[in-house]
């Protein structure tokens, strides 16, 4: 699975400790957009192939 991240929040920029405790715990909960319960979205390396950041922030 590949997991496209950080489009609604700038994670690079603003939330890479936090992201990195994710890995950590192998998963992070998703708030549904529509209302709904969150879903639980597993991180582990058996299940993600790569990730997509998305970023307004670059560093050069």
């Amino acid at each position: 699975m590949i997991i496209s991240a950080s489009y609604r929040t700038d994670i690079p920029a603003f939330y890479g400790r936090w992201f990195a405790r994710r890995l950590q715990a192998g998963f992070c909960r998703v708030s549904n957009p529509y209302g709904g319960a969150p879903s639980i979205v597993r991180l582990d390396r058996d299940s993600v192939d790569g990730f997509v950041f998305w970023t307004r922030n670059l560093v050069d």
